[in-house]
């Protein structure tokens, strides 16, 4: 499963040998729904079966995260984002202000379809509403640099 195979590669020592075994994961699973394919709450606790308290697993997870936006910029965003609205009741605000930050320097498209996929899917308005004002802020941010 993709989640177990991301959390190992982070037990990788060296960075070029981080960034080589994820471009192979990529690679193998880029033919699968980019929606549902990785899940940052199964790497959360993945990452918490191996002795992790909660928020050593989600800098875990964020670091993670920024290692597969060096190779898959949207694929990195995705689970950023899943990131954020797993750890809600978390306080780590750090790691939402960092999601932040990467959502609004990276604009894309196929972010904006994301977001606006996971408001199609959630009953949360507090999140549809998130998701909305993500979407909407990145959409000026493309038009802007268009």
């Amino acid at each position: 499963m993709i989640n177990d195979e991301l959390v190992q590669v982070m037990t990788l020592t060296s960075y070029e040998d981080r960034q080589a075994k994820l471009s192979i994961i990529i690679s193998k699973y880029k033919n699968e729904d980019p929606f549902t394919t990785a899940s940052a709450g199964a790497i959360i606790s993945s990452f918490q079966t191996q002795g992790m308290s909660r928020v050593d697993a989600i800098n875990s997870c964020m670091s993670l995260c920024e290692e597969i936006a060096t190779i898959d910029k949207s694929q990195g965003l995705y689970l950023m984002i899943q990131l954020y609205t797993q750890t809600i009741n978390d306080y780590v605000h750090h790691v939402w202000d960092a999601v932040e930050i990467y959502l609004f320097e990276n604009p894309s498209p196929s972010v904006v379809n994301y977001l606006n996929y996971l408001t199609s899917i959630t009953d949360d308005l507090s999140l549809q509403k998130l998701y909305q004002n993500w979407a909407t802020g990145i959409t000026q941010e493309l038009t802007d640099i268009g």
